[in-house]
């Protein structure tokens, strides 16, 4: 990621933020949803076997087809506790499944069962209710196939898929577009150091606003003030050393323009002589 744009993180930042947001928001969804559903499908079993269990005895009500119940997609049977063929106007095929936990609830070892159950491929909730007295040997099993449910919540999962997905695809474009926005007090700011460090020229950058940029502006513009007050000095200093050198230098040569003129006329007396080059040392 150090080689990728501020502009390119802020956006990818977005998108995974926001991604992350409605994949947790949308599992929440989903799995509330699935759990409503089945609590209500097993709510509406429970209430149909219920009622079926107290209109009649099994002998009529096994005979009874099950759009009688309020579904077509309700499957109907008795099972006994003895160990008799279940009782149903229904065919091997149609039957509902008769397990373990059915024939405890004939037995009397559980007031009722729920359970999901695969039968020719298709989900059943089964649910299994004891028949009340003088009929208590039988458990009356109702199942209700999964596959309108299913449908619903496979469609849910399609559509919040979809949605989520767009979400994202509009969360990194507006984190592009934010990015950009916010990021072109900086690509200024940018520029403006770029043309000092090109040009030599020492002079403030504009300051507007009085957010972090602003700050970080103000922050180079003393930078700026101090370094041009440290050229100033700078060329002060050198300046000043130039002065005083030029004036023991002028000193010196003329000395020493002096004592190459008595020289060749002759040269200068001792006392003379000694008193220059005694001031040609001092100089130096």
């Amino acid at each position: 990621m150090s080689k990728v744009s501020l502009a390119s993180r802020l956006t990818w930042l977005a998108a995974v933020a926001v991604g992350v947001a409605v994949a947790v928001t949308s599992l929440a969804a989903y799995f509330t949803v699935r759990s409503q559903m089945m609590n209500d499908l097993d709510s509406n079993l429970l209430k149909r076997a219920d009622d079926a269990r107290h209109t009649n005895n099994p002998d009529i009500l096994a005979n009874v087809p099950p759009a009688a119940m309020g579904a077509a997609d309700i499957k109907l049977a008795f099972v006994s506790n003895d160990g008799e063929p279940p009782l149903c106007a229904c065919t091997p095929d149609t039957r509902p499944p008769i397990g373990p936990p059915e024939l405890a609830v004939a037995k009397g070892a559980a007031a009722t069962s729920l359970r999901t159950v695969e039968s020719h491929g298709v989900d059943l909730r089964v649910v299994a209710v004891r028949m009340p007295p003088p009929y208590d040997k039988y458990a009356l099993v109702v199942a209700q196939s999964l596959q309108p449910t299913e449908n619903t919540l496979n469609r849910l999962g399609l559509v919040l898929g979809v949605v989520g997905g767009l979400g994202v695809i509009g969360a990194a474009l507006a984190g592009w577009a934010v990015a950009r926005s916010g990021l072109r007090p900086v690509r200024r700011f940018t520029e403006a150091v770029e043309d000092i460090a090109r040009t030599e020229r020492l002079e403030p950058i504009a300051i507007t606003g009085d957010d972090e940029i602003a700050r970080l502006s103000s922050a180079f513009n003393a930078m700026v003030a101090a370094l041009a007050a440290s050229q100033t000095r700078q060329r002060t200093l050198v300046a000043d050393a130039g002065h005083e050198l030029r004036t023991p230098l002028t000193s010196l040569r003329t000395n020493l323009d002096l004592l190459r003129q008595a020289d060749r006329e002759g040269g200068l007396p001792d006392q003379a002589r000694t008193e220059l080059l005694t001031d040609v040392r001092a100089q130096i």
